[in-house]
């Protein structure tokens, strides 16, 4: 995605917020709030969807920009009118500032982040009053310490660690969405033993166990339609395949297929384990870490100080044995 785009996603998704805050109908007779809508509404098209969310503002669904006239659209006027519009929104309309979370930076590739960020830092920066959000991966800090420094240097606050959420929230928010997107009173479809199962098998990563609940219930609506409620052996069965069709689809080697294996082994592992893998050097063992990395079939975290340490992916533990 380039600036411009960025920008504009950015833009639409505040001034939609602010429409959607204000009950009063007072927007429209500012003309920076009508300018800035018009500008809006002329270079850009709104598509409804899921859109990669880092650049998200919340909302339970961000929305896909596309640029219609890409060789008429320059930045100046679009960062100048947005400027205009949130001292508007927070002179006139009296908010103090504009947070922007740029979400879901823990599936983006690390190479993908740093040369985003540094692509955007300055525009980011020239917006007096809004306030950027990087929600990531625990080592995101340390990463822009040393690949984008001058990323780093802008962030004014200490990071923040979120603790993983406990197997009863887990449940907890399962039944939460299910009561607020249900049209009538269901059950829950996936069965609480099958949840605890991904749970175990992803070490509590959220985003996995949704993810795979969704795709365990349309795959199975998909054979049997006019059920409700997947139960349980089938669903572990369901999962199990699917599991095993992504480690297949990745085509790695027998032996590579061997060391993942071993991983799952261990709860977490660094890359000085190397030996322990029957690799004859950390930068060979490294080489097979970032491909692994780049599968989707290992996890990277980061624990005290900068020391990074590994896990292997939830799909991966599915199919290799480690158990609820």
């Amino acid at each position: 995605m380039g600036i411009i785009q960025f920008i504009l996603s950015v833009f639409s998704n505040m001034f939609s917020s602010v429409e959607k805050c204000d009950k009063t109908g007072r927007l429209e007779r500012f003309d920076i709030h009508k300018k800035a809508k018009t500008l809006l509404s002329q270079i850009i098209q709104s598509r409804g969807g899921d859109e990669v969310k880092f650049l998200g503002t919340g909302e339970e669904k961000s929305r896909q920009i596309y640029a219609t006239s890409p060789v008429a659209v320059i930045l100046a006027p679009i960062v100048s009118v947005m400027n205009e519009w949130i001292n508007f929104v927070k002179n006139k309309l009296n908010y103090r500032a504009i947070i922007v979370p740029l979400d879901n930076l823990d599936i983006v590739d690390d190479v993908d982040i740093v040369t985003f960020l540094n692509k955007t830092r300055d525009t980011m920066m020239g917006f007096d009053g809004v306030w950027w959000i990087l929600v990531g991966k625990p080592n995101l800090f340390s990463l822009l310490e040393g690949k984008a420094n001058r990323v780093s240097e802008m962030v004014t606050e200490s990071p923040i660690k979120l603790d993983p959420l406990s197997k009863k929230e887990v449940h907890s928010t399962i039944k939460f969405r299910i009561k607020n997107l249900s049209v009538d009173k269901i059950k829950a479809p996936v069965p609480k033993r099958v949840i605890d199962i991904l749970y175990d098998v992803s070490k509590s990563e959220a985003r996995y166990i949704l993810n795979r609940c969704s795709d365990l219930v349309l795959k199975f609506h998909t054979k049997f339609p006019s059920e409700k409620i997947v139960p349980e052996e089938m669903a572990i069965k369901i999962l199990s395949v699917m599991a095993r069709e992504r480690i297949d689809n990745a085509n790695i080697s027998h032996s590579d297929r061997e060391i993942l294996e071993k991983m799952t082994k261990k709860e977490r592992f660094q890359n000085k384990e190397y030996k322990h893998f029957g690799k004859p050097s950390a930068q060979n063992f490294n080489y097979l870490i970032k491909k692994l990395l780049s599968l989707g079939l290992m996890i990277g975290e980061e624990s005290s100080g900068r020391d990074v340490y590994y896990h292997t992916a939830g799909d991966v533990n599915m199919v290799f044995g480690v158990k609820s």
